[in-house]
């Protein structure tokens, strides 16, 4: 059975019988039937209309989360590998400064070790000129 539209409500027409009903209020009433029907004609398709636009906005959103998401999971990555390869580096230069630490330590011990042998040599050399100073003034 197809639709009824408004137009079919107004133009609808009844056969009429011995005892019938007042065609004036019958056709008033069919108006008003069809007024309201197009009106909620009206308000179906308007409402349909916004719901369309309200599900393309559903989808946008939908999609805006999902690269919200994907961006979170990137920024989640980067930031685990930037502070993987920062305690990378932190140890690499840690270990660099130890062996340097090691390396200065060693020169600094070296020197001490120097200058204690030339400090050694220097009284031995000073008390051998004294002994000879003092074998030359007292001979």
């Amino acid at each position: 059975m197809p639709d009824i539209t408004p137009n079919d409500v107004v133009n609808k027409e009844f056969h009429r019988g011995l005892r019938g009903y007042a065609v004036d209020q019958v056709d008033d009433f069919l108006q008003q039937v069809a007024d309201s029907y197009f009106r909620a004609l009206e308000e179906s398709q308007r409402l349909r209309a916004q719901v369309d636009e309200l599900r393309g906005r559903m989808e946008q959103y939908q999609q805006l989360e999902d690269v919200m998401k994907r961006a979170l999971v990137l920024a989640e990555r980067t930031a685990d590998e930037t502070r993987q390869r920062a305690h990378q580096e932190a140890d690499l230069i840690r270990r660099e400064m130890d062996d340097r630490m090691r390396s200065e330590r060693a020169e600094l011990e070296t020197l001490h070790q120097t200058r204690e042998r030339v400090l050694v040599e220097m009284r031995a050399m000073l008390q051998a000129h004294l002994s000879l100073l003092e074998r030359q003034s007292g001979a």
